[in-house]
């Protein structure tokens, strides 16, 4: 109880460094798009893919299958945390994602998520995971939610990718 306490005294700010851990060294940015696709949603035949997009013809693109749950909030997720687990941690990553539910899970509700330990959080495992390579970061990580199917190039093509990884 009095670590709850203690807990909901702390501004936003102090709540998101305690989980991520601080920043050291702002750099120019490196930007990559990501996205999740489920082909056959809630059926027993349903995919997930994860795509992740740094630029046209790069060898770091990737389209893969999501393990695990087949559900579209969790390629989200998993294409997410694929991005940073492949970008330079020593160079600030701006991630683009058309997911209101990863930017939730990321920002928001992610320091009451990880005081309960991830418990009970639908993909809390993943979510687990995408805080330890976080922590690992010693420059920013941003993330900027960006409309889906709207004619963004880099959404449009993380898109594809996550369809492909389907």
């Amino acid at each position: 109880l009095l670590e709850d306490v203690l807990l909901s005294a702390q501004s936003d700010e102090e709540a998101r460094v305690d989980l991520y851990g601080p920043v050291w060294e702002d750099t120019p940015e490196v930007r990559v798009w990501t996205d999740g696709s489920t082909k056959e949603p809630g059926t027993a035949d349903a995919r997930s893919g994860a795509g992740i997009y740094w630029g046209e013809d790069c060898k770091r693109n990737v389209a893969a299958r999501v393990a695990g749950l087949q559900r579209n909030n969790r390629a989200e997720l998993v294409a997410f945390a694929v991005s940073v687990a492949h970008a330079n941690p020593d160079r600030t990553l701006h991630v683009y994602t058309d997911s209101g539910y990863a930017c939730g899970m990321l920002g928001p509700w992610a320091a009451r998520q990880a005081q309960l330990g991830w418990r009970g959080t639908t993909n809390g495992d993943v979510m687990l995971n995408i805080c330890s390579l976080i922590r690992q970061r010693t420059c920013p990580l941003r993330v900027t939610w960006v409309k889906a199917h709207a004619g963004n190039t880099g959404n449009s093509r993380a898109d594809r990718l996550a369809k492909d990884g389907a």
